[in-house]
């Protein structure tokens, strides 16, 4: 999984992977595989490119905050959070998966749920499911 917050960080401040690379004595392909693969660089790099780029480690890396912390990082980034399919406000509501104007960014609204093993089977879904 990339890292986008990394790449990101990277282009606000201006600097190619080459710079950071520069900067850090490490090889272009270290810089491009924390980003393209998500891969976690050693606390010492990790802390380097956070002060270079001003940044927080949390942020380009929130794997390395404790459960809590990571859970509460994450939920910063949702517009909002629904307990079932049902509570999302239908089309037309201008609001959650409703419809949005040409100027404003795309937006992804999905629903993710599991069943539970002691509740009757889904409609058209087959008894050994």
């Amino acid at each position: 999984m990339a890292n986008e917050r990394l790449r990101g960080c990277i282009a606000a401040a201006q600097l190619s992977i080459g710079d950071v690379a520069g900067r850090l004595s490490v090889d272009r392909k270290t810089v491009e595989r924390w980003i393209s693969t998500g891969r976690l660089p050693h606390r010492r790099h990790r802390e380097l490119v956070a002060a270079l780029l001003r940044a927080e480690e949390s942020y380009l890396w929130p794997e390395v905050l404790d459960g809590d912390r990571v859970k509460s990082a994450s939920e910063a980034e949702l517009v909002a959070l629904y307990p079932n399919r049902g509570a999302v406000p239908g089309p037309g509501t201008g609001s959650a998966c409703g419809s949005r104007s040409a100027i404003q960014p795309p937006m992804r609204c999905a629903y993710a749920g599991r069943r539970k093993a002691s509740a009757k089977a889904w409609p058209g879904a087959s008894a050994s499911a």
